[in-house]
């Protein structure tokens, strides 16, 4: 694992977020710009293989994939794209707050009720530290959010929970976080 996953990202980052709705990927938006950084935190996951022989004894540990957290507070937004960020089910429906029926039991990586995350660290190669200007989160899904109603800092604070797209029947290699920027649509404007 490269050495800068659970670290604060250095320098304001610009984010971005891509869905599908009706089954068709959107373009990839922006969000808006974390100018404190963001926190990445990756935890890979085992599960003890308990062995008959020896008892209920643990003899052996399985890898069970990769749980993840995303946090930033957002500076910079664009009001409209927060407010989509927000939606249970962006492949059903483009109405936040909305379950819509059968929306109950929806699978998340099935149904394509997942979000892209995109960061965009503009200073990653002239701080020194030589990191990659992008980070990709292929699968993940907002977890917590305040709300932009009677916000007066005018500031949002947002946590992303990071999803393993393991496809256990396919056997295929997946990705929890990979340098891919295709799609970005250019720098944000801070005006």
């Amino acid at each position: 694992m490269p050495a800068d996953v659970s670290y604060l990202s250095p320098g304001p980052n610009q984010i971005y977020i891509q869905h599908f709705t009706n089954n068709a990927p959107t373009a990839v938006k922006k969000l808006g710009l974390a100018s404190g950084g963001v926190r990445r935190r990756l935890e890979p996951l085992w599960r003890n293989a308990e062995n008959d022989g020896q008892g209920e004894a643990p003899a052996e540990a399985t890898f069970q994939g990769v749980a993840g957290i995303v946090s930033f507070t957002l500076t910079i937004f664009d009001e409209a794209i927060v407010e989509e960020s927000k939606l249970f089910l962006p492949n059903i429906t483009s109405t936040p707050g909305l379950i819509p029926p059968g929306g109950i039991g929806s699978f998340l990586q099935t149904g394509l009720n997942y979000f892209r995350l995109l960061l965009w660290r503009p200073y990653a190669q002239t701080m020194g530290q030589n990191l990659q200007p992008f980070i990709n989160i292929p699968s993940c899904r907002l977890m917590s959010c305040e709300d932009l109603e009677d916000n007066r800092e005018k500031r949002v604070l947002m946590v992303w929970e990071v999803r393993a797209r393991i496809n256990q029947c396919a056997g295929g290699n997946a990705y929890v976080y990979n340098y891919d920027g295709s799609g970005w649509p250019g720098a944000i404007a801070c005006v």
